[in-house]
């Protein structure tokens, strides 16, 4: 939601077609390159069954499925076990831009639970008649966070953020007594409803942490399984010493290597092309003043300098 607050500000032709853009480029050049790892040397990661990792039938559907995210749709399994979720996320992108919208258009937060409400009647009904229910079955978890931005935007904050981890573990602690989807419907949206009755973060380095775990997180989520296999099966006959210091270096490090080398440059390049359509599709008429502008701020009238040519 903040990231299409940002987008909105620099008034896209395509708004749309902007988000869906930077969003491959932000989730599929990563995906796509542990798939392709996952696939090539077919290494056992599609299952966690007993504390043991059991490999995915690489099949040319799956590994197509797997490629595109969208396993929940073809129903085939995914190589790398932490990618079952992925494929929602991917999904739910197409219909955020209109939440969002919807949000901003709404004076108050009542018609978003509505929508919340809705969303939940909507699968369980589909699911009782043993119907496609797809998205709807993680769309009550995703309407928590829309729900969340349209309270910060104006609710303030009395509590204090000491408590906001307290808040976390007993959110946690009440899903894990009864672990069942509606339940963490239920969960996500207490967080969605708490979030902006806390206060930031006011020591520094504290909030430097946070803002490096969000950063690399990415990168953590889809190495995390590859590393543990790694260290702790493939590499089993090593020493634990060796093995726990194999891991905790590479957790640091990979997530961190992945973000420079392949995360950001890929998010750079799909910003780069956003611009370019956008400057593209409204060509200016020369010597007038354009609308110019970069990331981080709103456009600012100047007008258009002749241009040198180096010979």
């Amino acid at each position: 939601m903040m990231s299409l607050e940002r987008q909105n500000r620099f008034r896209y032709a395509s708004p749309y077609s902007a988000f869906l853009l930077r969003r491959c480029f932000r989730i599929f050049p990563l995906s796509v390159l542990f798939v392709g790892v996952v696939c090539w040397f077919h290494l056992p990661l599609g299952h966690l069954e007993s504390r043991a990792f059991l490999p995915a039938q690489f099949s040319a559907i799956t590994i197509a499925s797997n490629l595109l995210l969208v396993q929940n749709i073809t129903g085939s399994e995914s190589v790398l076990e932490p990618l079952w979720s992925l494929p929602y996320e991917v999904q739910i992108c197409f219909v955020l831009p209109l939440l969002f919208a919807g949000a901003l258009a709404s004076k108050r937060v009542a018609p978003l639970l509505l929508i919340w409400a809705g969303a939940c009647i909507a699968y369980l009904a589909l699911d009782a008649l043993n119907l496609p229910n797809g998205m709807l079955r993680y769309s009550p978890c995703f309407l928590a966070g829309v729900v969340a931005y349209k309270l910060g935007t104006g609710s303030p904050r009395h509590w204090p953020a000491s408590a906001w981890p307290v808040f976390l573990l007993a959110i946690t602690t009440a899903f894990l007594l009864r672990p069942v989807l509606e339940a963490g419907w239920v969960c996500c949206l207490g967080i969605g409803l708490a979030v902006s009755r806390f206060h930031e973060l006011s020591d520094g380095s504290l909030r430097e942490a946070c803002r490096l775990v969000a950063r690399y997180s990415y990168g953590v989520y889809l190495s995390h399984a590859v590393l543990i296999w790694l260290a702790f099966d493939h590499l089993g006959a090593w020493p634990l010493t060796a093995r726990w210091s194999l891991f905790v270096v590479a957790a640091v490090l990979v997530p961190v290597a992945l973000y420079h080398g392949i995360e950001a440059p890929m998010i750079a390049l799909g910003r780069y092309l956003v611009r370019r359509r956008a400057e593209t599709s409204a060509a200016p008429i020369p010597h007038a003043p354009v609308l110019s502008s970069g990331y981080g701020g709103p456009p600012r009238l100047r007008a258009e300098r002749p241009r040198r040519f180096a010979t």
